[in-house]
């Protein structure tokens, strides 16, 4: 690939489809604060003159971009008014994102996206439609010459794209319907959605005729709360039927296959998603128990690695949607024998409870405050109080720490109960932190940070005792000493 190619002309329609994505939240935002019947003439214009700017974005982009691929160096120019070349040694490269969203696949398509060491949170690259044959030229020769610890390649792409895999891979997990569907009924996007319909439902009446309206509403008229108990519930049963088929969507078929070294993720009903992870590029390994999980004993693994994870989430990789905890043992030791749960942790201390209450329940007394002073009934806020002791209570009693030989543990809450796994040799730096009432309360806090994604991702727990303190530092600094 010397001479300089474009993108397919498709590319064209894709950027103005992902125009229009990025155009509905202001424009619901304007849509349905202001009123439509007020805003129609701004709206409609505005829309338009957008809906044309797109288009004509798009249009520039696909005329002015051009890359080329000579000796694993790619060569990039764009720009309309101001011209830009960009050059990518093939050293740099640190992942690899093929994916095929729905126009792409409709048109045997897909999107490529290269991710450079230090290129920050957005790709360093990105090409929005590709022949499947150029987007594995492209990852063949930019990966050439690498070892496979040193690259991350996330794929999404259509089945027969791994045709190759076939009779070579072992499923080592896959997600049954059931559990998909608890997945859904426990996502925390319930309460996106909830929100979101409470937001449109007031401006629903505007599109319904007035004797339709009339035939639906008037049913609920015997009592104002009655009217509100109804639609509550109503909505509530809709956001949550609606996280549960974007979770469903997101994850059905979710597999972990074992190809060589190296573990094959996949899942996606609309967008099929591959993604290959080498377990020597893992960082840490989170497991999360959300407060609707946790009472189940149900939990979510999250992977940290090197180059890989999404956006969606928070750069992490979901290794597991739902699992129980008492079959995480095993299921690490299959996946991730690197890895393994501690038996025991050491506690906070008691003296450490009070500083738990202050930091959960002092600034919500504040704000309860004012509320009761300047709001009718605002007093009443005061019932959440009770709530925020029990938080500050299960937050104190779920921090603790653990090490095992080379491995080590963290565990904490915010509302949700994290427990993190780390390697020793896999660490970036540790820090140890206290403070001047810590100092006076005998306290401390540890924090190790791993390399994540393009960045890095710290983990910490607070108020230990400080007998940990130097624990910590000697497990740390033992390894290097052995090194030496």
């Amino acid at each position: 690939m010397i001479e300089m190619k474009r993108l397919h002309p498709i590319m064209i329609l894709v950027s103005f489809l992902t125009s229009i994505r990025q155009l509905i939240l202001p424009i619901g935002v304007s849509f349905f604060v202001g009123g439509f019947n007020r805003n129609v003439i701004f709206i409609v214009v505005s829309l338009s003159i957008a809906l044309l700017f797109a288009f004509v974005s798009g249009l520039l982009h696909w005329i002015t971009f051009r890359y080329s691929l000579h000796e694993g160096e790619l060569t990039i120019k764009q720009g309309f008014f101001v011209k830009k070349t960009r050059y990518i040694r093939q050293e740099r490269v640190q992942s690899i994102d093929v994916s095929a969203g729905v126009i792409q696949r409709l048109f045997k398509l897909v999107k490529v996206k290269i991710e450079t060491a230090g290129g920050g949170g957005e790709p360093e690259l990105l090409l929005q439609a590709v022949t499947k044959e150029e987007a594995m030229l492209l990852r063949s020769q930019l990966l050439q010459g690498k070892k496979a610890k040193e690259v991350v390649v996330e794929e999404s792409v259509l089945a027969e794209d791994v045709d190759h895999h076939i009779g070579q891979e072992e499923v080592r997990w896959k997600i049954s319907l059931q559990a998909l569907l608890v997945v859904g009924m426990t996502s925390g996007g319930f309460g996106l959605v909830f929100s979101a319909l409470l937001a449109i439902f007031p401006q629903v009446s505007q599109f319904l005729p007035d004797r339709i309206y009339d035939i639906i509403f008037s049913f609920f008229t015997e009592t104002a709360l009655f009217n509100i108990i109804i639609i509550f519930i109503f909505l509530f049963l809709l956001s949550w039927t609606i996280s549960v088929l974007m979770t469903v969507l997101k994850y059905a078929n979710f597999t972990i296959k074992k190809l060589g070294d190296d573990l094959v993720i996949e899942r996606g009903l609309l967008e099929t998603r591959q993604l290959t992870l080498n377990p020597q590029r893992v960082t840490a390994v989170r497991l999360v128990n959300s407060l609707l999980r946790q009472p189940f004993g149900l939990t979510t693994i999250y992977v940290e690695s090197k180059g890989g994870g999404t956006s969606d989430e928070q750069f992490s990789t979901i290794l597991c949607p739902l699992i129980r905890m008492k079959d995480v043992p095993a299921f690490l030791d299959d996946v991730l024998p690197d890895y393994a749960l501690h038996s025991t942790l050491t506690k906070a201390p008691k003296r450490a409870l009070l500083r738990f209450i202050i930091r959960v329940t002092l600034v919500p007394l504040v704000i309860m405050g004012i509320l009761a002073y300047f709001v009718p009934f605002g007093a009443y806020s005061f019932c959440l109080l009770p709530f925020l002791l029990v938080l500050a209570y299960v937050q104190y009693k779920d921090t603790g720490v653990s090490y095992e030989g080379q491995s080590l543990c963290f565990r904490f809450r915010k509302l949700s109960q994290t427990t993190v796994l780390l390697k020793r040799n896999r660490i970036e730096s540790v820090e140890t932190h206290q403070s001047v009432i810590q100092r006076f309360r005998k306290l401390t806090s540890l924090e190790a940070s791993v390399l994540s994604s393009i960045v890095g991702k710290s983990f910490s727990v607070i108020d230990l005792d400080e007998e940990e303190k130097s624990k910590f530092l000697q497990w740390y600094s033992y390894e290097k000493k052995e090194e030496v």
